[in-house]
Order: structure tokens, then C-alpha cells, then sequence
């Protein structure tokens, strides 16, 4: 069966089309946007209203490019940006009645457990053991734990690559005076839920921070999904591309990865930080990184 998942993230907004057959998804088109949607979420309480007009375009776009698949069931979920947000149902509201797409929006819980299937659901033979699965976003971290395939506690913190880069870094280059207080902050955050991190004996990685990481280690010329899938963070490579891009101008990084960096050079350092620091406490050295993410949970479901 041919389905269609939209994931309106508080950076992104990414589109998936795919068919299922018995719960394994062959992807037939993806596509991502950068409105970045949370932009000063944190500190004004609403969407921005430019982010929103763009991201109304991408789903008008997204819309079209569906609608030469035929009809097709299409499920549209928002995250962090649109939860948190004052005028979040407004925007509902509105996207409706441009586009006809009724969105769901998660609950950091939802979020986490659709992001654990459809993490999984991109990887093989990642279902046998003890399994933790780091989502981050644009205004939110999702950490799920499980095993054989089945989730068994996990947790939505508000610690996000958009959020923390205008509560801690600006823009960069960023010192390491400003990535010391952000790492202290992301502690402090991570220390107030209580999860069995040192128990995963793997961790897997979904969304920008990790899929770009991947993309820069292999030194990747075009986004692919098959070469990016199963790649093989160590803390070792984010301690060398936190150096490396710490001295960077967000120009800088555009010019030299501009497939990846497009939209995403601003915040990538939280990132970076957020994802070393949940492998630090987990006792863990390394991620392997999935393609999967919200999208294909739902589209599962």
C-alpha cells in the first residue's frame, strides 16, 4: 500500500512517500524544506509569521507532488515548534484550509515512540538487543529506549538545536567559552529525567544533526539515503567536527557543504553538543545513524 508522511518540525519540513508492505517501507520520494518554523519559539511563545508563510508554500509544493501519485492516504504531524507555540492551533487551523491537510500534533511522548519505530524500521539487525534511539530537534530531544523491537521508557526534553543555539550560541563562529555554557545547560536539562541510559548496548541516531554528520564523514557529493543509513558516529568524530566547524562562519560552512548545511549551519553546533553529551552520560562511544524518524513511524501506523 502507498502512503504518504509529512513532518512539520520546528527546522524542517520533510516529506515522505513510500510503500508498505508487510511493516517495511521501500521509499519512493522524499523531500525536505528548511522554514524553520521555531525560529524565537523560546523566547517570544509564537511561530514566526515569515516561518510560517514559508512553510505553508512547502506544504502547498508538497500537496502537488503527492497528487501525482493519485490518492493516496496522507498522515501530517507537527512537533516541538507548533506544541509550544501560542497561535500553534491557528496554524492548524489555517493549513487546513489552504492545503485540505488536517494535521496531528504530537505530544513529546507521541513523538518519542513514533520515532523509535521508525528509526528501527530504516536499519536492520538493530531489533535483537537493547536499543536507544536520540532524536534531535530543531526545539526538542526525544530519547527512546526498548529492546526486541518494543519501546520501554523514553522522554521529550526541551533541549533543541534551534532552541539552544539562540539561548546559548548565536551565530557562529562559537567559542569555546559559549559551548562550554551550552554543554552545562544541556546537563542540567538531561539530569532532571531519570532514564536508563547506561543499559542501551547500541544507540541509534535520527534527524539532521546525525544524517549531516554522516554526509561530512563520508565526504558525501549528493544526499544518499542507502550510504548515509548504518554510518558509525564515534565521540571521537564529533570531538574533531566541533573543532573543525567551531571556527566557521555560517557562510563558510554554506559554500563548503552547502547540500547539507543549507539552513542547518546556524544550529548545527547544539547539535553536536547535544547528541556528545547524551552519549557521555550513557557511558556509550559511538551512534549508528538512521534515515527513519517521525514520518515513518506514522506512516507504520
Amino acid at each position: 500500500m502507498m502512503k504518504a508522511a509529512i513532518d512539520i518540525g520546528s527546522n524542517t519540513l520533510l516529506l515522505l512517500i513510500a510503500e508498505i508492505s508487510d511493516g517495511k517501507i521501500e521509499v519512493l520520494h522524499e523531500e525536505q524544506q528548511v522554514p524553520r518554523l521555531g525560529k524565537g519559539v523560546d523566547k517570544t511563545g509564537a511561530l514566526n509569521i515569515e516561518s510560517m508563510e514559508i512553510a505553508l508554500n512547502g506544504l502547498m509544493h508538497y500537496k502537488r507532488v503527492i497528487d501525482t501519485y493519485g490518492e493516496i492516504p496522507v498522515v501530517v504531524t507537527a512537533t516541538s515548534a507548533v506544541r509550544d507555540a501560542s497561535n500553534g492551533v491557528a496554524f492548524q487551523e489555517r493549513v487546513f484550509e489552504e492545503t485540505g491537510f488536517r494535521f496531528k500534533i504530537l505530544s513529546g511522548d507521541e513523538e518519542a515512540r513514533v520515532t523509535y519505530q521508525g528509526a528501527l524500521s530504516m536499519l536492520d539487525g538493530h531489533r535483537e538487543t537493547s536499543v536507544g534511539v536520540i532524536d534531535i530537534g530543531g526545539g526538542s530531544t526525544e530519547v527512546a529506549i526498548g529492546s526486541n523491537g518494543e519501546l520501554a521508557d523514553y522522554h521529550s526534553f526541551n533541549i533543541g538545536c534551534v532552541r539552544f543555539t539562540e539561548r546559548y550560541l548565536g551565530n557562529p563562529p562559537v567559542s569555546q567559552a559559549l559551548r562550554e555554557d551550552c554543554r552545562v545547560a544541556i546537563r542540567e536539562e538531561l539530569s532532571k529525567v531519570s532514564l536508563p541510559l547506561s543499559d542501551c548496548q547500541k544507540w541509534c541516531g535520527v534527524a539532521g544533526t546525525v544524517t549531516s554528520l554522516a554526509y561530512l564523514l563520508q565526504n558525501l557529493t549528493e544526499y544518499s539515503t542507502e550510504k548515509i543509513n548504518n554510518t558509525v558516529i564515534s565521540r571521537a568524530d564529533l570531538s574533531y567536527w566541533e573543532e573543525k566547524l567551531g571556527n566557521l562562519t555560517v557562510q563558510e560552512m554554506e559554500q563548503n557543504w552547502p547540500i547539507v548545511m543549507k539552513g542547518r549551519a546556524d544550529i548545527f553546533m547544539a547539535g553536536i553538543l547535544i547528541l556528545d553529551e547524551i552519549l557521555r552520560i550513557s557511558g556509550s562511544d559511538e551512534i549508528v545513524v538512521s534515515t527513519g524518524g517521525v514520518r515513518h513511524g506514522m506512516i507504520l501506523q
